[in-house]
């Protein structure tokens, strides 16, 4: 199928995700909506990711491949991707991920309707073994709205990933927004649409599935204790905090920032602290510390307990007890699994035939 002018850009960064890339590439090559073009770079993987692009543009000449010649990471490669879109509207897919097969036609309909910069929709998590809200969706994304801005909600702030985002692509260019050359591109871009207009859109009813990598082969971004993730991300968190003072319209939201940091970001570092190095440590207290001594201590109100106290050991630097509460924290954690785990096994055992159905669950677990 020849199509000569695409409706949407879809732009694909792939490397090394030969397991998901198949699943990816049908959810957006079989969309509902026909007339859009798949942009899909090859970031110079050593599996065979480029193997299973070309076999799938052979079939469909809507999607293109580019090969980079290096590893560029993610942020470089979207941002040539961004040089080859022909679409009205331009979206992202992780190739790792998937999305509702009627999302384009949903979001390209929508926004023709409403006439948006960038409309947001839902997000939700997934591995081989269920589906669950996102921490950040769920706060961020709870109902669809025709067309708002920042200030009248500014829950999009807790919004930072670059996927669940439909762009015009005329604006896009016209506000020159790219990504940066880091780990966690998506946040600082998705703070630059948002804060860049006063034309968004909501539309809750279309699902982008992130998926979550249980097996060794992990993202660098789970990778929450290596040093170049936290050094990343704090770059980018001071990168966003400058935005919000930067933009005398945005000023006064600078304290829902802080709490999305507190509660979300701070807090998937801190909570690895036992397990890290002494650089991370170090990172952790010359980089995060600042940075929290300069947050009003109401933003700490909200968290419960545990929390409160995790952050106040960190701000006057008693490293140890953090660690000890911590790793006592997750200990605690898997008793409390285990115990559940127990309970419900007990359940069955009291059950009619129960006990039988133990018996048999039991087996199986162990062949």
């Amino acid at each position: 199928m020849k199509i000569e002018k695409p409706l949407v850009s879809i732009i694909i960064p792939v490397y090394n995700t030969e397991e998901y890339l198949e699943e990816c590439l049908e959810s957006v090559l079989n969309q509902t909506l026909k007339e859009i073009e798949v942009i899909c770079i090859d970031d110079k993987s050593t599996d065979n990711s480029l193997e299973i692009l070309l076999k799938y543009a052979k079939k469909d000449n809507r999607l293109k491949v580019i090969k980079n010649e290096r590893n560029t990471g993610q942020g470089i490669a979207k941002n040539i991707c961004l040089k080859e879109l022909n679409g009205e509207y331009v979206s992202f897919l992780d190739s790792d991920d998937k999305i509702d097969r009627d999302a384009y036609e949903k979001l390209y309909d929508f926004s023709k309707n409403f006439k948006q910069d960038v409309i947001l929709f839902n997000m939700v998590r997934f591995d081989e073994k269920k589906v669950w809200e996102s921490e950040l969706h769920v706060k961020s994304i709870t109902k669809s709205i025709e067309k708002t801005d920042l200030i009248q909600h500014p829950e999009f702030i807790y919004d930072t990933t670059a996927c669940n985002k439909f762009i015009k692509a005329s604006f896009l260019m016209e506000k020159n927004i790219k990504f940066i050359d880091r780990l966690y591109e998506d946040i600082l871009f998705s703070m630059q649409l948002i804060t860049s207009t006063n034309s968004i859109g909501v539309y809750k009813d279309v699902n982008y599935y992130w998926r979550r990598r249980r097996n060794s082969n992990k993202s660098t971004t789970q990778e929450r204790t290596n040093i170049k993730n936290i050094r990343d991300r704090i770059f980018i968190v001071k990168e966003i905090i400058e935005l919000f003072n930067s933009k005398d319209e945005y000023k006064n939201l600078i304290n829902v920032l802080y709490k999305k940091l507190v509660e979300i970001d701070f807090r998937l570092y801190i909570n690895q602290i036992d397990k890290a190095d002494k650089e991370y440590k170090n990172v952790i207290i010359s980089e995060i510390i600042p940075i929290l001594k300069i947050i009003p201590a109401e933003i700490f109100e909200d968290l419960d307990e545990m929390e409160k106290i995790k952050y106040y050991l960190l701000i006057n630097e008693k490293i140890e007890n953090l660690c000890f509460i911590i790793c006592k924290e997750r200990e605690y954690k898997k008793l409390e699994k285990q115990n559940n785990r127990l309970n419900e096994e007990m359940k069955i055992v009291k059950s009619t035939k129960g006990w039988l159905n133990y018996k048999i669950n039991n087996i199986y677990r162990r062949l």
